[in-house]
Order: C-alpha cells, then sequence, then structure tokens
C-alpha cells in the first residue's frame, strides 16, 4: 500500500548519478530520495526564514514611520 504523504517526483538522471555518489560516501542518507527530502526541508526552511525577516523588516519600517523617524 502506498503512503499518501509521500508523492513521486522526477530528476534528471545526471543528479540522480550524482546524489548516488554523494550518498555512496555518507551514512547519513540511505536513499536518493532521503537526500532529496533533506534538501527541500532545508530549502523551504531558509525561505521561511527569508521570508519572516522581510516581514520583520517591514513591522520594524512601519513602527519607524508611525514614530516620525520615516
Amino acid at each position: 500500500m502506498e503512503d499518501p504523504n509521500v508523492v513521486k517526483i522526477e530528476i534528471l538522471k545526471e543528479y540522480q548519478d550524482q546524489i548516488n555518489k554523494i550518498i555512496s560516501k555518507s551514512s547519513q542518507f540511505q536513499s536518493v530520495s532521503d537526500y532529496v527530502n533533506f534538501v527541500l526541508k532545508e530549502v523551504l526552511s531558509a525561505n521561511d526564514k527569508f521570508a519572516k525577516l522581510d516581514e520583520d523588516e517591514e513591522a520594524l519600517k512601519k513602527r519607524l514611520e508611525d514614530l516620525g523617524y520615516i
């Protein structure tokens, strides 16, 4: 039975080959899927952090405007 929380994606064979080289030297990853999920999690987490920084910057600008500094 397939896991409903898992979807299949396609990647270029070139990337698969590169990832296979990485995971053959690593005990952290057991498969290409493990590696891809790890990388996606890291990228999405960084994106969330940048979005939060943008929101904080906008809030700070608004606060400074409200105080008459801008």
